[in-house]
């Protein structure tokens, strides 16, 4: 019955519930940078607000430790340059959100922040008490600092509350969720990976990646003319893979239960789940690593026996779900309309 729903907005929440992600390979599309960067140490400047690199410390940190691997290996002078566009990124997002905090005129009261503060681990006995003892003898620096930062987060939290209001989860959109949870895939795909220049890429250039598309357009138009999957793969020297059935939630793996290798997850879960018909195409799919063509094997709807047995939990996760799914989207906007100029290219010169 909801297999033909065409409800973009519960089947992008569920891909941002499945998605795994490495870095965000933003690159801070602003305006060039004009003064700054190492002769001031300056990063970026947004809506007048400049960032520097001690701003930007703890993010750094956090990330550097998360991908510390990869900061090993032999890209890890690239990798360090994206770690610190990331922990730039996540600062850049914090300043606007309280900027907007400001513009609502949302104010936090002293003993919101206290009555906050106060509920810290180091600021609790074993035993879970406040220890007012330690509190009241922690430097001045140090407790302005907690407090400065202790009114920025509630700031955001309330911000946040406001975006909130006026949510609604329809029972539609549980139905939605529910057949896409549990629904199960099976596709057949071609995938085309683009070369890379070389050994110390990350990514391939314009040149290469149009040659690729060329050659996908190519074997779609095979498919467009009668052709099948099979002779659209030969066309252009690929072959045809066959996964087992997957939900959203799943691991994708071939018909003998080993992970297939090349496929960016959510992609492939966005463009097989909004098939619906066996032997349907998806047309074009377009991923940081190449180019694809999905088909749909078969497509197995769950058992809505289960529907009201699970219908708490659905309602709590899509709840929590969707009002992220809004408030991201909120944020680009904001992010939009924000003047921000970046000296990334000017600090990473040697």
């Amino acid at each position: 019955m909801f297999d033909k729903l065409g409800n973009k907005k519960v089947v992008g929440i569920i891909a941002g519930l499945a998605a795994l992600s490495f870095l965000l390979l933003i690159y801070l599309q602003w305006g060039k940078g004009g003064i700054g960067g190492r002769s001031t140490g300056e990063l970026a400047k947004v809506n007048g607000h400049s960032i520097y690199m001690q701003d930007i410390k703890s993010m750094y940190e956090y990330y550097k430790e998360k991908y510390k691997d990869a900061l090993n290996g032999e890209n890890g002078k690239e990798i360090e340059k994206r770690i610190i566009m990331q922990a730039l990124w996540s600062v850049v997002q914090r300043i606007l959100m309280l900027q907007e905090a400001d513009k609502a005129k949302i104010h936090i009261s002293s003993d919101q922040i206290f009555n906050t503060v106060i509920r810290r681990k180091e600021f609790r006995t074993e035993d879970g008490k406040f220890n007012e003892w330690a509190f009241k003898h922690i430097p001045k620096y140090y407790k302005q600092k907690i407090e400065k930062d202790t009114e920025d987060q509630l700031k955001i939290e309330f911000l946040q509350s406001r975006i909130y209001d006026g949510i609604k989860v329809s029972d539609l959109d549980l139905r939605v969720y529910f057949q896409e949870k549990y629904s199960r895939c099976k596709i057949r795909y071609i995938f085309l990976k683009v070369k890379e220049r070389g050994k110390n890429e990350l990514l391939a250039d314009n040149k290469l990646r149009m040659e690729a598309e060329s050659k996908i357009n190519k074997a779609l138009d095979i498919i467009k003319k009668g052709g099948d999957l099979n002779w659209a793969a030969s066309s252009i020297g690929v072959r045809v893979y066959t996964t087992d059935y997957f939900t959203f939630f799943g691991r994708i793996t071939d018909l003998k239960g080993n992970e297939l290798k090349d496929l960016e997850v959510e992609d492939t879960y966005m463009n097989a789940f909004r098939l619906h018909k066996r032997g349907e195409i998806s047309g074009k799919i377009s991923l940081n690593t190449g180019f694809m063509i999905v088909q749909l094997v078969n497509r197995e709807n769950p058992d809505w026996k289960n529907f009201y047995k699970e219908l708490y939990q659905l309602r709590a996760e899509y709840g929590a779900a969707v009002k992220q799914w809004y408030f991201n989207d909120w944020l680009r906007n904001v992010e939009r309309k924000a003047k921000m100029v970046s000296y990334l290219n000017d600090y990473f010169k040697n």
